[in-house]
């Protein structure tokens, strides 16, 4: 099944307006910024979907990762994927965030139940 995805980039900065997001990693309510929007492929079935493990949504976020930042896709024009952005799968029925650790990923609801208003499966 394909999956659609988000990459929404962590702008935070500090006083003096250097980027700081990749130090310190997502803090709720730091300022994101869609930068691309792509589809995965996974095993999985629409009908069932819902039953990703995180396994699988980890693995999907670790090949969107190497993706974009060993071989770019030629559309994109922004930044390398790093520590406090967050890969946004739009799943059915709830989305899935997921962030990116200095090791790994983490999920996150926040991150849909903020900015979209959407109920996200929790992993």
């Amino acid at each position: 099944m394909k999956i659609n995805y988000l990459l929404l980039l962590n702008e935070r900065k500090d006083a003096e307006g250097r980027l700081i997001a990749m130090m310190d990693g997502h803090t709720n309510g730091d300022p994101l910024v869609l930068a691309y929007s792509g589809i995965v492929e996974s095993s999985r079935t629409k009908k069932d979907i819902a039953e990703i493990t995180n396994a699988e949504v980890f693995n999907l976020a670790d090949s969107i990762f190497r993706e974009f930042n060993i071989e770019h896709p030629d559309d994109y024009r922004n930044r390398s994927l790093s520590v406090g952005d967050v890969i946004l799968f739009l799943t059915e029925p709830k989305w899935i965030g997921v962030r990116v650790e200095p090791y790994g990923f983490t999920c996150t609801s926040y991150i849909t139940d903020l900015y979209w208003n959407r109920n996200a499966k929790s992993c």
